[in-house]
């Protein structure tokens, strides 16, 4: 039985799938189950492969990443989530934190900092940390005025 976490994968940049493709492969407990352009393609496949965690970008055409973490609450097997974007503004870190996501990565940190997320998401400290983490960088946000 392949004991490997499943990840899903939505986002509308070919490159950037490129390069989270080729990071997870190397990567032996990971595998890639499905990749989508689009908010609502992405959610007939979830529901489908039931993945152990989404990457995905914020501002996915037709819906939106927020928008459809709300869709996902309702599917039984919750997938840990991962927002992505190339804006790291406090906005965005906000809206990650407003969803309860897992992880937020700024995609020009994504090669250093993907595989240690996904790894820490998957140990049972991980949830409280990460939420520590967003509400630090927050704080970090609005004390330095960035």
């Amino acid at each position: 039985m392949d004991k490997r976490k499943t990840i899903f994968i939505v986002d509308d940049n070919q490159i950037f799938i490129k390069s989270l493709c080729s990071l997870i492969a190397e990567n032996s407990l990971h595998k890639i189950v499905g990749i989508a352009d689009n908010a609502e393609k992405a959610l007939e496949l979830i529901i489908q492969s039931q993945p152990d965690l989404i990457i995905i970008e914020i501002s996915i055409p037709i819906m939106g990443g927020i928008s459809m973490i709300y869709k996902l609450q309702s599917v039984k097997k919750k997938p840990k989530i991962i927002l992505v974007s190339f804006h790291n503004s406090e906005e965005y870190i906000k809206m990650a934190n407003s969803v309860k996501a897992d992880a937020f990565i700024w995609k020009g940190d994504i090669s250093e900092k993907l595989i240690p997320s996904i790894n820490n998401l998957f140990t049972k400290e991980f949830r409280p940390i990460a939420r520590k983490r967003i509400k630090e960088k927050l704080n970090f946000m609005k004390k330095n005025h960035i």
